[in-house]
């Protein structure tokens, strides 16, 4: 009895490969093009408070929810948040989180990201990608995440909400970010391992 030929399997094979090849192609493209958004708005951000004379302006400005910083997304907008070095929310599109230290929150995997934030900040650099798992508008469970941290050059002079010291003058280092999710665990862990191909470096690969 003769096999029959194994062509039309191999070719089904071939064809689920390729399929398979050219989405993952798609997600790098549609993430580096996200990656890209994100560096440019955190460096106009970063610019704007820099060359602002009013440290409280040019915090509300890059944060408004209505702003010229906020980029709609569908899987969640692109937006600024800011902190200082010990971790506590001084300007923030979500009002109730400003004045709040955030140094220990844990993501929903248990990663300290926050203090990872602070660690990108007050590197040499001062500035790098961080990757968590947070949950989107509207759920409970964590989604893969990943934002850039960046240091805002010199002191900035605000007015504090941190508690015990809400409405005095502040004037200090401080850093902001935008992060952006991604679709699923699988295309995050692709994404990690293509980040660094893409020209980005993620801070836990540097610490390696």
């Amino acid at each position: 009895m003769k096999k029959k030929p194994m062509y039309p399997a191999i070719a089904i094979l071939i064809t689920v490969c390729f399929l398979q090849t050219n989405v993952f192609a798609d997600d790098l493209e549609e993430i580096t093009g996200k990656a890209k958004k994100v560096t440019e708005i955190v460096n106009k951000a970063v610019e704007h408070i820099v060359k602002s004379e009013d440290g409280d302006k040019s915090l509300k400005d890059v944060t408004d929810p209505k702003g010229e910083y906020v980029l709609p997304d569908p899987e969640g907008d692109l937006y600024v948040f800011v902190y200082n070095m010990e971790g506590t929310i001084i300007a923030h599109n979500n009002e109730k989180l400003v004045g709040k230290n955030l140094f220990k929150l844990k993501d929903t995997k248990g990663k300290n990201f926050v203090a990872e934030f602070t660690s990108i900040a007050k590197s040499e650099k001062g500035e790098g990608w961080s990757s968590y798992y947070w949950a989107k508008p509207g759920e409970t469970s964590g989604s893969p995440k990943l934002s850039l941290i960046k240091k805002v050059p010199g002191k900035v002079a605000y007015t504090s909400k941190d508690p015990g010291k809400s409405g005095l003058k502040a004037e200090e280092e401080i850093f902001l970010g935008v992060g952006f999710y991604l679709k699923s665990d699988e295309e995050f862990q692709k994404v990690k391992s293509q980040f660094k191909n893409l020209g980005y470096n993620l801070w836990e690969e540097q610490k390696k």
